[in-house]
């Protein structure tokens, strides 16, 4: 008997990791929004607070192509590598992407650092007419490091979420922002928004670390190789083309609302993030964690004896995920207004 045979899918379990998670997720969501509560009391809609959030885009965006696709996509590849040939070849595996992608994000940290200025260039074009360009590009260098500490962390998450070890997860994502926003405050006065800089490096780190240790105390840490097979790369990696491919498209989408918003007026990103993170509040701190959770119980639903579990599976969610999501996005039109007078109008 396969172990998939012998751990049946349990909504309860699904139920216990997507309160776990939801509970990590809305303390983020907090943290991020108290954030930005600080940043609208003391800098509010400037140009200053552009430079560093369009210098804060590209390394998300060019780390969420490298690794978007291959984070959901090892799932289901560890998955089937430990059921079908064993807990070592699935750590192989798993290592052999990890080597890849921590050369990928190495690549990416190198590309920011060494085209800041043509990257600013492109996705902030409007900071040029306000004199901030080159705090971009300085902000920019010095976050360069998150394309390597995000690329591994992915890995990493990946497979935390493959062996439902929720509790790092909670526990990593809390962590970045936590000390993203204590460094900030803690050194505003001597450092103002390059606190907040040195803050995101050290959570991202801290983050890593957490996960890191969580699968070394689990004994699932991957095994680092260049190459491996029969192991089901070369399916992995088909898995993973297509949602890269969507992936680069959202990313794109962000930069190019960044862009554009740096065009129109000074402190026209600034604004944008003000108002996104009242929209993000309440789906950031729900949607994220319900997808971590439920996504590996479909695959073991799929990989279970039986065509009705995977099918009864998606159905229930989907019912679940239509009661939560649509009022939420009802209630989140009506109550713009006052959100925005409340959270923002001191500032």
């Amino acid at each position: 008997m396969t172990d998939a045979e012998s751990r049946p899918v349990s909504l309860a379990a699904v139920g216990r990791s997507t309160l776990i998670l939801t509970g990590g997720a809305v303390i983020v969501q907090m943290i991020g929004f108290a954030r930005q509560l600080f940043l609208a009391a003391e800098v509010g809609i400037t140009s200053g607070l552009d430079a560093l959030l369009i210098a804060m885009a590209a390394p998300l965006a060019l780390v969420g192509v490298l690794t978007a696709g291959v984070q959901t996509a090892i799932v289901p590849a560890y998955a089937e590598a430990k059921d079908e040939r064993g807990p070592k070849d699935a750590k192989r595996l798993v290592g052999t992407v990890l080597v890849w992608t921590a050369i990928g994000g190495m690549v990416v940290s190198l590309a920011l650092w060494v085209a800041a200025d043509p990257i600013i260039a492109i996705t902030g074009p409007g900071l040029s007419e306000t004199g901030t360009a080159d705090d971009a590009v300085r902000y920019l260098r010095a976050l360069a490091p998150l394309g390597f500490l995000l690329a591994v962390s992915s890995i990493f998450y990946a497979l935390c979420q493959a062996e439902s070890l929720f509790p790092a997860i909670a526990v990593a994502q809390v962590a970045a922002p936590l000390l993203a926003l204590a460094f900030m405050i803690a050194y505003w006065d001597a450092m103002a928004l390059d606190g907040l800089v040195l803050g995101t490096l050290v959570g991202a780190i801290v983050s890593l670390s957490v996960v890191i240790v969580a699968t070394v105390i689990r004994r699932v840490a991957p095994s680092p190789r260049l190459m491996v097979r029969g192991l089901g790369l070369k399916s992995l990696l088909r898995h993973a083309a297509p949602l890269t491919a969507s992936a680069a498209i959202l990313q794109v989408n962000l930069i190019f609302d960044r862009a554009v918003a740096s065009w129109l007026a000074a402190g026209g990103v600034s604004l944008l993030r003000y108002g996104e993170s009242l929209v993000r509040l309440p789906f950031a701190a729900i949607s994220p964690a319900w997808g971590q959770a439920v996504y590996p119980a479909l695959v073991r639903a799929n990989r279970a004896p039986g065509e009705t579990d995977l099918a009864e599976m998606t159905e229930r969610m989907l019912r679940y995920a239509l009661v939560f999501f649509v009022p939420l996005a009802a209630l989140t039109l009506a109550v713009a207004p006052v959100a925005v007078a409340v959270a923002y109008d001191r500032g």
